[in-house]
């Protein structure tokens, strides 16, 4: 358990990231009923203590979920239903784009939409950036194999990214989510686990990905 009683408490807590130094944690805070009005938090270690969380600057307006650091530390990605730049009203969209904030010298700059074709009009979350800038991600966008699948967004500082879902066996019916850091693992709702959900991990093989189950001893079965 991470910060018992500072960072784990008799909230909900869930989707914590941590920077490279592991100085900085970034999680998720919602309420315990309904799954909902989540916002991102930060807590600062000194020795060997959390500080007291705060509400992300750039969070606590919208639904803002799953923060992950970026390899250096320097960005953070998530996922809201904010509405877009330009847009016509200041309500919450009804799906979750991902956006990325920058750290600054004391703070984190206003939060960057990753425009289309890296978001899109259904739900993109669950993002995780590679060490070679890659953004990996779940959607559920038309042409997956079930109701979210795993893409992988690469180029992305360029002003054309593209945009590829990840071939078989890593996407397939029933919907695998939830990319890890370097989208080394997702979970998916399949016969022959150990539970409703089963943990896997693809690595990649000639070109193609092979997804093996993680057992109960966190080692992949």
């Amino acid at each position: 358990m991470v910060g018992p009683g500072v960072i784990s408490t008799t909230m909900g807590e869930s989707w914590i990231s941590f920077d490279p130094a592991g100085v900085l944690a970034a999680f998720g805070r919602h309420e315990n009923a309904g799954w909902n009005r989540h916002t991102i938090h930060i807590s600062r270690r000194s020795s060997n203590d959390w500080s007291a969380p705060v509400v992300a600057p750039f969070s606590g307006s919208f639904e803002d979920r799953g923060a992950r650091f970026s390899p250096d530390g320097r960005r953070l990605i998530f996922s809201s239903n904010r509405p877009r730049p330009g847009a016509a009203t200041s309500a919450a969209r009804r799906d979750f784009d991902l956006w990325i904030v920058e750290k600054e010298a004391t703070n984190w700059s206003a939060p960057r939409l990753l425009a289309p074709p890296i978001s899109s009009d259904d739900n993109d979350f669950h993002a995780s950036i590679a060490g070679d800038g890659s953004i990996w991600f779940a959607s559920s966008r038309p042409g997956g194999a079930g109701r979210s699948d795993i893409y992988v967004a690469r180029g992305v500082a360029s002003e054309n990214p593209v945009v590829e879902r990840m071939p078989a066996p890593v996407n397939r019916a029933p919907p695998s989510s939830r990319c890890g850091r370097y989208c080394g693992c997702r979970s998916r709702i399949e016969r022959g686990g150990r539970g409703g959900r089963r943990v896997l991990v693809a690595r990649r093989r000639g070109g193609r990905g092979v997804g093996r189950g993680i057992g109960g001893d966190g080692q992949p079965g």
